[in-house]
């Protein structure tokens, strides 16, 4: 990369780069402008798309980007600074480690088995609060058998997805999925103090036809 900017460089025109936010992250961002060259962070999300657009190549996109840039029609993202980026990174990894043992405590999380590298999943711990399981168990069997008889249009973007995870992983692991979202959900509004709202999926949920791609 550092070859061919300053290829482009030598024509002495002012230039800007621009990239898809994605896994490489906002090295490539601070690099650039290390450098002294303008650079924009867009969100694929916000890219204007044209009507049926489904073939998808890096020259594809390059010119597609090129254009809209020029017509005004992109959006830069907020870049965070390294500092602040690394600090965020180490909450989110206390937040992993804080649920991950919460689940354990409640027979969230299989077992494990672990050596030369190498990681090893077995079943379900018999570890936690036996009622507690139990309730969670109750109401994880509850949500999936209301998503799988609802009709695909009628089903919530959370129905669409446990849908799709049941079709992947199976019957009893999508229960401990749904069991484990639960649990969380609850954690959430107790750690909040906030009072349990039934009617919030309303506002935050759409029907599955208007999502393009959901998350478990």
């Amino acid at each position: 990369m550092a070859c061919t900017v300053r290829k482009l460089a030598a024509s002495g025109k002012t230039m800007i780069f621009i990239y898809e936010a994605g896994p490489c992250g906002f090295g490539i961002h601070r690099w650039l402008r290390a450098q002294g060259h303008e650079c924009w962070v867009v969100s694929p999300s916000l890219t204007p798309k044209k009507p049926g657009e489904r073939i998808k190549t890096d020259r594809r996109d390059a010119i597609k980007l090129a254009r809209l840039a020029r017509a005004g029609e992109l959006v830069a993202i907020y870049v965070p600074e390294a500092a602040d980026e690394a600090l965020r990174d180490l909450v989110r990894a206390r937040e992993d480690a804080v649920a991950m043992q919460r689940q354990a405590r409640h027979r969230l999380v299989p077992s494990q088995d672990s050596s030369g590298g190498k990681t090893r999943l077995g079943q379900i711990t018999k570890r936690g609060d036996t009622y507690l399981r139990g309730l969670l168990t109750q109401g994880a069997r509850s949500a999936l058998q209301v998503a799988l008889t609802k009709a695909p249009l009628q089903r919530t973007r959370l129905q669409a997805s446990i849908v799709q995870l049941h079709a992947r992983v199976g019957y009893h692991k999508t229960l401990v999925a749904i069991a484990n979202k639960h649990a969380r959900m609850i954690w959430a509004v107790l750690t909040k103090g906030e009072d349990y709202d039934p009617d919030a999926w309303r506002r935050w949920s759409r029907p599955a036809a208007a999502t393009s791609s959901v998350t478990p």
